[in-house]
């Protein structure tokens, strides 16, 4: 991802990337870069990949003193044959580009052209939340000259009002313009669209949280037999712990590798730590009930009540980020 980055704004400064002539402000002028930006569609938000992809239109809309009165009524003139401001979309990974085989060249000497890109963009999110976490989705365009100056027509940005991505919540949808430096002494207009997801959570409560607290209440349930049963109470414990284990690879394939715990790395880790502490009281109260009866039962009446308080205690936190 890095490479591409690096080989994106390289295509800017050389130039090797462009859509049209390669388009000079005036001398020792600014020209003004009204955009207008569309956003169609996002589905396919991989988090293993760190990748989603997005349908968007964009429209760049500017003035070119050249093209004043030259026409009387708006002609539409193929890209390569006028000077059209170059950018990439910098996070993009497979775009595929539509619409642009035209400008509008208007007689006052206003010119347009609209994009249409469908496909990848890199998306690098924070999981710390994770599955209760909402992520700010991202379309970087990078222009290629510094004296363009990005107008946004706040009026003219929008969001399709159908569903998008299965799985997720869209809402908060902003385009802003930045200043992005991909060198020391060099500086570059950009503008960003940013959108917020918010990951919509059954899923997991009835596929991972449900089922995971059910392990839990069996291993619980180990508790609950004679401390004479001990074949019986291991084979219990056991069962619950490989059972958690491997819940834990699954839900490993459906986030990034982080160096940070999430919120269901807690409940998981919360949960293994209950279950193997149940394995160490089945152990510890059958030794001591040979040796005291009355002792032992008392030492496993205190661990019942122990390991349901744990389970209602990391189910509380899980809770607390909904």
């Amino acid at each position: 991802m890095l490479f591409r980055k690096i080989f994106a704004i390289i295509s800017f400064i050389l130039p090797i990337f462009s859509m049209g002539q390669t388009f000079t402000p005036s001398a020792g002028g600014i020209t003004d870069i009204s955009l207008r930006f569309f956003l169609t569609n996002i589905s396919e938000i991989k988090d293993m990949e760190e990748s989603y992809t997005a349908d968007f239109i964009i429209r760049l809309t500017w003035k070119d003193s050249s093209y004043k009165g030259r026409f009387k009524e708006t002609q539409l003139l193929p890209p390569d044959k006028i000077n059209v401001p170059t950018f990439t979309v910098l996070n993009e990974r497979e775009l595929r580009r539509t619409l642009g085989e035209n400008v509008q060249v208007d007689s006052d000497g206003t010119l347009s052209i609209m994009y249409r890109f469908t496909g990848k963009l890199s998306h690098v999110g924070d999981y710390s939340n994770f599955p209760f976490d909402r992520q700010n989705f991202k379309i970087v365009f990078l222009f290629g000259h510094k004296d363009y100056r990005l107008i946004i027509d706040s009026k003219m940005v929008g969001v399709a009002k159908t569903k998008f991505s299965s799985g997720w919540n869209f809402s908060n949808e902003k385009f802003f313009t930045e200043t992005y430096y991909p060198a020391k002494h060099l500086s570059l207009p950009s503008a960003v669209f940013v959108i917020e997801g918010k990951r919509q959570i059954g899923y997991y409560i009835w596929k991972v949280f449900f089922p995971m607290i059910l392990i839990l209440l069996m291993a619980w349930g180990a508790l609950w037999v004679h401390p004479n049963e001990l074949e019986t109470r291991v084979n219990i414990s056991v069962t619950a712990n490989l059972t958690l284990i491997a819940y834990w690879f699954v839900l490993a394939s459906m986030i990034p590798q982080i160096s940070y715990f999430s919120k269901i790395d807690v409940f998981i880790i919360g949960s293994l730590s209950l279950v193997f502490l149940s394995f160490i009281a089945v152990i510890l109260t059958y030794r001591i009930y040979e040796k005291d009866k009355e002792k032992g039962e008392k030492i496993q009446k205190f661990f019942k009540w122990f390991h349901l308080a744990g389970i209602f205690l990391i189910t509380l936190y899980e809770l607390a980020a909904i």
